[in-house]
């Protein structure tokens, strides 16, 4: 199938909530001009050495077992390495044993994002936060529930973190600036980039207010422009 960009749904409860944007190829595309044998290192046995899995680039190299003639094209920037056990994204920490997990990471990197929901404008790499997203914003799904408070959420992460956060006051990551503190890294970034820096990238598609936060720009589109 071409890497073309096309539409098709997903369909889910007999609806249709979601929409595959793009297929993207990771891989090298190469056009073989003779049918001698051509491999990739990293498809390689493991009786293969190591400098034969590595080029010098640390990118995926094409291995020539005959006298053909190979012209490739890479579809993505040189964003990741393999090692022994596992593949490794260049850019951060990431790593993973299955390459279609390095794929999904790297799409985010590029700002690609491979499903929208069909109800609004989110978009994601993966397919598993469009189900959660609709869950928590299109079906009002949110079957863990607090047995605390009225909290309710659609994974069981999320009440997982809100009982240690909320419940039990378990917050390891603190900020520098502030006496901020929160049970997720991610969060902590947030708060930095939101309070300190001041980094607004929601932004108002009907007036010139940002945001952010997505939740607070969706709660000022509701309460000032949908206003009746």
């Amino acid at each position: 199938m071409s890497n073309s960009k096309f539409n098709s749904s997903i369909i889910l409860n007999n609806f249709q909530p979601f929409i595959l944007l793009e297929r993207i190829k990771f891989s090298k595309k190469s056009i073989i001009e003779s049918s001698e044998d051509v491999c990739l290192t990293l498809a390689s046995s493991k009786s293969d050495t190591k400098q034969d899995k590595l080029n010098n680039n640390n990118n995926l190299d094409l291995k020539n077992n005959g006298d053909s003639k190979i012209s490739s094209q890479p579809l993505l920037p040189d964003l990741w390495r393999y090692d022994e056990k596992c593949y490794r994204c260049k850019e951060c920490k990431f790593s993973s044993k299955y390459k279609s997990s390095l794929k999904i990471h790297i799409m985010n990197h590029l700002g690609q994002k491979r499903y929208k929901c069909a109800d609004c404008n989110f978009a994601s790499s993966y397919l598993l936060s469009i189900k959660n997203h609709i869950k928590s914003f299109h079906t009002k799904e949110r079957p863990y529930k607090c047995s605390d408070c009225e909290y309710s959420c659609v994974q069981a992460i999320g009440l997982t973190n809100h009982i240690k956060s909320v419940h039990e006051k378990i917050r390891p990551f603190k900020c520098a600036h502030c006496k901020f503190t929160a049970i997720l890294l991610s969060r902590l970034k947030i708060h930095i980039e939101t309070t300190h820096l001041k980094k607004r990238p929601f932004k108002c598609p009907y007036c010139p207010h940002a945001s952010g936060l997505l939740g607070n720009l969706k709660t000022h589109i509701k309460n000032i422009h949908t206003k009746k």
